[in-house]
């Protein structure tokens, strides 16, 4: 509740450096944080429930999953700084993503407490390292600086995968198709639409923003299929 979400697609035709794109993200979210009514702000890859996933393989260094498989299946998401705090998942240890994770820092992940059952199960996760890929990845480590709790990420009615998140600001290939989440102080988030798309017009007057709902009606279009199915049921009932 009291969640608004937006998406924006950067052009690399407009924005070919990993700088302007970083630069443009960052000024928009100070224009949604600067704005009245509005109480946290942060960016994604994907919006829990939204469609699509991007799953994969991540190795756990010194893991504790079996003695030759030190592997596990996860959903990975790039975030922002504040982006938990915006969405209202709990940070349960370690820190968040600060403005200092970006290119050419260290590279650091986040994940929740599922994932941190399967790779180390009854050890605290944070300074461990993981990469993406299997054990021979060419990929670099990355350390795990924070733990978020669980949650349902697919759908009310589905288990989801364990989950890595990676800052956003650090690749420059996942900058360019982000999703925002605007939490409003009160009220009604929808109510900050037009602020919202006025604070990304401010920084790019060309720049379209779409998809701009609350994220209870993402919440309910997800369960949408199962709710006609159950109407029809009772109708025929």
């Amino acid at each position: 509740n009291g969640v608004l979400t937006l998406r924006m697609l950067l052009p690399f035709t407009t924005h070919p450096q990993i700088g302007e794109r970083a630069a443009f993200f960052r000024q928009v979210l100070e224009r949604l944080r600067a704005l009245p009514g509005v109480e946290a702000a942060g960016a994604v890859s994907r919006i829990p429930m939204a469609p699509g996933n991007n799953s994969g393989t991540i190795t756990g260094e010194n893991s504790a999953v079996g003695p030759k498989d030190p592997q596990v299946e996860v959903e990975m998401r790039w975030a922002s700084p504040a982006y938990f705090q915006t969405m209202g998942i709990t940070l349960l240890r370690g820190r968040d993503f600060n403005d200092a994770d970006s290119e050419g820092a260290l590279p650091v992940t986040i994940v929740d407490e599922s994932f941190a059952r399967r790779l180390y199960p009854n050890e605290d996760p944070i300074g461990k390292r993981i990469k993406r890929g299997g054990p021979r990845s060419a990929r670099p480590w990355e350390t795990i600086v924070g733990g978020v709790r669980s949650g349902r990420y697919q759908g009310l009615d589905a288990a989801s995968l364990p989950q890595a998140y990676f800052p956003v600001f650090q690749e420059a290939d996942e900058m360019y198709n982000l999703s925002f989440a605007v939490r409003a102080s009160g009220g009604e988030p929808a109510a900050l639409a037009q602020s919202v798309r006025a604070a990304v017009l401010a920084v790019d007057r060309n720049q379209p923003v779409f998809d701009v709902k609350p994220l209870r009606q993402i919440v309910a279009d997800s369960i949408a299929l199962r709710r006609l199915a159950l109407l029809l049921l009772s109708v025929f009932a």
